[in-house]
This record gives structure tokens, C-alpha cells and sequence, in this order.
């Protein structure tokens, strides 16, 4: 009896934290695609040059429980690679190979510094929380999908004004998307 009561704890314990801890078992699915879908993916962001890594429903839900505002990065891409998903053998991811050019938080619509300092950046792109620019503004770089995802998140308001980076390049290549 005594190891039924156990194993009936066992079972209900190992539901619970399966419950409270869903992350860990639960991916984002906007990571992981088919390989054309990889492909081009890879392609739009090496004809990009900069990418902003950008959680625009990470800052609501902050703020709802009280934590801090989102912090997003600004990202100089050096490479782009595709790579086998980590959950999924049978689709694949994009990674990013660059530079993080500084954090900004959302403040009155707009972007703030949060910290400006040149960090090595290698990640893998989700579609949902990762924005390129074009002349109509910041886009998710889930154009090969439903971009807007009927998420109802705000969205990344700009990319960061070129007397924040202060860095010449990125200041030309602002002038030319913006």
C-alpha cells in the first residue's frame, strides 16, 4: 500500500511541475521551420545587415506580475547558418552569428537605452521575436508566415535612432530603410 500511495505522489508531483513548468518542455514553434522556409529566412536577414531581437509581449507580461520592461538588442549580423532543430530532427532553425550593439526598453512608444555596450551575439532566430526594417517600418521576420500572429502585442515601434548607436555604418544604414 505503501507504494501505491508513493507512486500515486510520484505521478501527481511529476503533472504538476509539468503544469507550472511548461517552458522547459514547450518550445517556440517559430523556431524551428521547413528547410525553404530556413533558407529564406537566412536570406532575408543577410540582405539585412541589422536585426532587432525583440520580445513586443514579453513587456506586457512583465509589467502585469511586476517585473522589469523587456530589454531588446539591437544585433549587427556577421553570419546567418542553418542548423538541425533542437527539438525537431526533421526541420531546422536559423542562427545568428554577430554583434549586440545595446539593450533598449519600450518608453513612451519609443525605444530607450538601457545599456549601449558591444557584446558577442549567437542565437537562434524566432520568427515572432525577431524584427528587420523596411521603409514602412519594423517588420517580424515572420513575413514567410502570418507575421502579425494575432498575438495583439504591440510591436517593435523603431529600431534605435542613429545618435544612440553612434556608429557610422548603422547610421547609413538607417538613412537608407528608414
Amino acid at each position: 500500500m505503501f507504494t501505491n500511495i508513493t507512486s500515486l505522489y510520484g505521478r501527481l508531483l511529476a503533472a504538476s511541475l509539468l503544469l507550472l513548468f511548461p517552458l522547459s518542455v514547450w518550445a517556440d514553434p517559430d523556431d524551428c521551420m521547413s528547410r525553404s522556409e530556413a533558407e529564406q529566412l537566412a536570406a532575408k536577414i543577410k540582405t539585412q545587415g541589422y536585426i532587432m531581437d525583440f520580445c513586443d509581449c514579453c513587456d506586457e507580461v512583465a509589467q502585469e506580475y511586476g517585473g522589469d520592461r523587456y530589454v531588446g538588442k539591437l544585433v549587427l549580423v556577421r553570419s546567418v547558418s542553418i542548423e538541425v532543430c533542437d527539438y525537431d530532427e526533421s526541420r531546422f532553425s536559423v542562427r545568428v552569428d554577430g554583434m549586440m550593439l545595446g539593450g533598449f526598453i519600450v518608453e513612451n512608444k519609443g525605444l530607450s537605452p538601457f545599456y549601449i555596450d558591444n557584446m558577442p551575439y549567437n542565437e537562434i532566430v524566432a520568427r515572432d521575436y525577431h524584427f528587420y526594417l523596411d521603409k514602412s517600418g519594423p517588420k517580424q521576420l515572420g513575413f514567410l508566415t502570418n507575421a502579425n500572429y494575432g498575438r495583439g502585442c504591440g510591436g517593435l515601434p523603431a529600431f534605435p535612432a542613429a545618435n544612440v548607436i553612434n556608429d557610422k555604418k548603422y547610421t547609413a544604414w538607417l538613412k537608407k530603410r528608414g
